[in-house]
């Protein structure tokens, strides 16, 4: 027997409950990006340094996704 799942419905409610976990455990989402990235020095993986320097250009990359994203859903971009 088939059974029909609404896969979008789970989807959302994890991400909803997801998302209400993670707000409990960190108090911003720069905490977490500072964390993740300390957590690569820790680990050997990247120096201090580059971990700060990944923070900076991973900021500027989400703004500019932010930025282009938001233009075409306002439909202000040219041909």
């Amino acid at each position: 027997m088939a059974h029909d799942l609404d896969l979008d419905g789970w989807v959302q409610l994890y991400v909803t409950i997801s998302m209400a976990q993670l707000d409990h455990l960190i108090a911003a989402w720069t905490d977490f990006v500072r964390d993740a990235a300390m957590s690569r020095v820790s680990a050997g993986v990247n120096f201090t340094k580059t971990a700060e320097r990944s923070v900076e250009f991973g900021m500027q990359f989400g703004d500019m996704a932010y930025e282009f994203v938001h233009r075409h859903v306002e439909g202000d971009v040219e041909d």
